[in-house]
């Protein structure tokens, strides 16, 4: 984790690149506090209130958030958080 934004969004130094030059087009899942993702999607509200999302922001970077709250309060996830990207086959 890098940062959490003003909105309680969670940063990472993950790439969208890194992610496409190791996941070689392979499924994934992304693991942090006691959630996982198995999908990136385009923005936040691409989820339900409430949920758990991951999303790549304008400087292509993942960011965790929940969609109309604060990941980082309710997830309890900080700046040295570990988060998980596990490529599946």
């Amino acid at each position: 984790m890098v940062h959490v934004d003003h909105y309680g969004n969670l940063i990472t130094d993950i790439s969208r690149s890194a992610l496409e030059v190791i996941g070689r087009d392979r499924p994934f899942t992304i693991h942090f506090a006691r959630e996982t993702v198995r999908a990136i999607v385009p923005h936040f509200q691409a989820a339900d209130p409430g949920e758990a999302v991951c999303i790549f922001n304008s400087q292509d970077r993942l960011c965790i958030g929940i969609n109309q709250g604060n990941a980082s309060e309710l997830l309890g996830l900080h700046f040295d958080s570990q988060v998980d990207v596990r490529y599946l086959g």
